[in-house]
């Protein structure tokens, strides 16, 4: 009890034969819950560090890639986009105008996340802020193959919090 979990499933009615097993005080709105249900906020990961940060108007999931994820992932691109995280997706990711739109971001492991006033800084490694959550920034980095087939990224997203799965990108550093 209390702890965030992370479930497949999706909503549904209940038939007649179900709806007469639960308690009138239990009914209404359904999640019928799949095969999958593990912590959604893993502070055990091999492949990434999880700081949880929040401001009065949001809270965000900060994750830094460890060495187990950092050496598997090799294609080095920039990309520029909109810093930006929802009450859905706590996850800093980059709004951009190519690709999946958007990419959830992951990163340097000396990097850091502060509030700063009603937002988000991101640090990096000496501690100067490199972008606030909103800012158009221009990043250095690699993106992880989104693709089931590879080991790395089914084990990433078996680990991930639910709201951060999606595509993803390591970062290298800021233009």
């Amino acid at each position: 009890a209390g702890e965030e979990v992370y479930m497949s499933g999706g909503g549904g009615g209940a038939d007649e034969w179900v709806l007469q097993q639960i308690p009138p005080a239990c009914r209404g709105e359904y999640f019928v819950v799949g095969n999958e249900v593990r912590p959604n906020l893993r502070y055990d990961s091999d492949l990434f560090a999880l700081d949880v940060v929040s401001t009065t108007e949001r809270t965000v999931l900060f994750l830094r890639y460890k060495p187990a994820l950092d050496e598997q992932v090799v294609d080095a691109v920039s990309a520029s986009g909109k810093l930006v995280a929802y009450d859905y997706r706590r996850c800093l990711h980059l709004q951009t105008d190519w690709g999946p739109g958007e990419v959830m971001l992951l990163w340097p492991a000396d990097w850091s996340v502060r509030v700063d006033g009603e937002t988000i800084a991101v640090l990096d490694g000496t501690g100067q802020v490199v972008a606030r959550m909103g800012d158009e920034v221009r990043l250095r980095g690699r993106a992880i193959p989104h693709d089931a087939d590879v080991a790395i990224y089914r084990q990433l997203i078996d680990e991930l919090p639910g709201d951060c799965i999606g595509a993803s990108w390591l970062v290298d550093g800021a233009d």
